[in-house]
């Protein structure tokens, strides 16, 4: 391990590993103990390899590496190393997840498709071509060739209904070999339920009516309600019924006043339609005059 006062940082350009001091320390440190621990992995083949390990100093005025007491610079009388790695190489097989799970929702014309590997995968994958399931095949929906924030495509469906479908990602390594990984039963859902709400158009003798709304969905189905009411029809709208998974109330007013009312509907995937048309019930019915018509 690095001493506590020091650091270490890695090129990946260039496999170079740089070992130096935290900006606090005064731009030294000092400590005995491993500095670096290196650890090599085999991509892909099952030949003899050769590895080379180079050390250069660093490029300042002092020391990178001394023996105690003569402050001999170590490092640079370190020669380079050829290290011969035999026998047959194994690697962990390729493995990761979607950024969706089986049973999520895709409620988006645009759908970020996202496909992580594993820490040991991620170094040997070249390429990941998507493809998602529906109208009984698989379609191609993008394909990502470079590695950044983990491997993802957008996924345009303005073409493809509401249904149930499912997501494969063909992963393609160092070696050559193309995985898939897949998950199903997914819900594209991207449009909210439609809800009628009905009641009685004239205000009873006793003042108590029911009101009742219905809502239709095409794919997950409805969760539940919002419905609200004002008295007059230049009355603010009062919540009356929130998140409700019933389908009709009573409700209770006065003579000489107007009610309305509309509803909205969720669905199980998050949909939230636009509030439906206004119902009136009249408690306070306009005067109609009939025309006076003279006869002779």
């Amino acid at each position: 391990m690095l001493p506590e006062n020091a650091k270490q940082e890695v090129v990946w350009s260039n496999g170079e590993i740089i070992i130096g001091s935290h900006e606090s320390t005064g731009g030294s440190f000092s400590g005995i103990g491993t500095v670096a621990t290196v650890r090599f992995r085999v991509l892909a083949g099952e030949t003899t390899t050769t590895l080379r390990v180079r050390f250069r100093p660093t490029d300042t005025t002092d020391s990178n590496i001394t023996e105690v007491d003569t402050q001999q610079d170590l490092l640079g009388a370190v020669n380079h190393g050829t290290f011969t790695l035999s026998g047959t190489p194994t690697r962990a097989a390729l493995n990761g997840v979607f950024n969706k799970a089986s049973g999520d929702y895709l409620t988006e014309m645009e759908n970020l498709i996202v496909f992580r590997p594993d820490l040991v995968s991620r170094i040997l994958v070249e390429e990941v071509a998507f493809e998602a399931y529906y109208d009984s095949e698989w379609h191609p929906i993008g394909v990502d060739y470079s590695y950044y924030n983990n491997w993802r495509t957008y996924w345009h469906t303005e073409m493809v209904t509401d249904q149930i479908i499912s997501l494969r990602a063909n992963v393609l390594d160092l070696n050559g070999t193309t995985t898939a990984f897949t998950v199903d039963n997914l819900y594209l859902d991207r449009i909210a339920p439609a809800t009628t709400l009905t009641a009685p158009p004239f205000l009873p003798d006793s003042g108590e009516f029911i009101v009742s709304w219905q809502g239709q969905d095409n794919l997950t189905g409805v969760a539940s309600y919002d419905v609200q009411y004002k008295d007059g029809e230049d009355s603010s709208w009062i919540e009356w019924k929130s998140a409700t998974t019933s389908t009709s109330a009573s409700f209770t007013g006065e003579s000489g006043h107007n009610y309305y009312f509309q509803a909205r509907a969720h669905d199980v995937a998050g949909n939230e339609e636009a509030f439906s048309e206004e119902v009136v019930v009249l408690g306070d019915p306009p005067t109609v005059y009939l025309p006076f018509v003279m006869r002779n």
